[in-house]
């Protein structure tokens, strides 16, 4: 059935389940919590944790597939990858053909330093708005972020997103300059840019076992 980890928090007065990628059972409860009310919550919700583990046991079968040392995902497709003796990278209808001495981990790190500040730039200047700086790194606990000084963080991982999800992330952070909360003008501001939200954020919630920790 997977380990049961309790969470509680000083704000939290409710409890709440969850099922997390390993299909363990995640608790979040107030900081006292009674043991007796815990048991109960997941022995009345043994269906709803049951169907939850089948999903992410599918959706984790589904993710091995990024995990192909044969392959890359880039840009959301996914492309055969061989190493040549040009000195370049070539991409071809299928195959990204990358120089005998470059590894997989650096022409994605590559790529997303080349890509991704420009394109955050464009949807910056689209919404009318000037970034400090944009800075690509490898995050393992978000997509991006933005300093209230209007520095914006992008994850390299966004390289092998496809181009609709991270235009999200990138449309969000932007917003970050003018609302630097989560606001209804916030999501407003997002909504004018972008019709992907819902469908993204569930993309990105779905992939984060794969490309946040690799």
């Amino acid at each position: 059935m997977g380990q049961i980890i309790k969470k509680p928090n000083k704000r939290r007065v409710r409890y709440s389940l969850e099922v997390n990628e390993q299909c363990d059972i995640v608790v979040r409860t107030p900081w006292r919590s009674n043991q007796r009310t815990i048991d109960r919550l997941i022995s009345d919700h043994q269906e709803w944790i049951k169907k939850q583990q089948e999903k992410q046991r599918l959706n984790n079968e589904k993710l091995q597939d990024w995990d192909d040392d044969d392959g890359v995902y880039y840009r959301g497709k996914k492309f055969g990858l061989e190493s040549s003796n040009s000195a370049v990278t070539i991409f071809a209808k299928d195959k990204i053909y990358i120089p005998a001495d470059m590894k997989k981990n650096a022409f994605l790190t590559h790529h997303a330093k080349t890509y991704l500040p420009e394109r955050c730039l464009d949807i910056a200047e689209m919404m009318g708005l000037h970034p400090k700086d944009i800075r690509i790194k490898k995050l393992t606990g978000c997509w991006g972020n933005c300093h209230q000084n209007h520095r914006i963080t992008l994850n390299q991982a966004l390289i092998q997103t496809p181009d609709w999800v991270s235009d999200y992330v990138m449309i969000h952070e932007c917003a970050h300059m003018v609302h630097f909360n989560h606001s209804k003008d916030f999501w407003d501001l997002v909504a004018r840019y972008t019709d992907h939200t819902k469908t993204a954020k569930k993309w990105l919630k779905e992939h984060q076992a794969a490309l946040l920790t690799n």
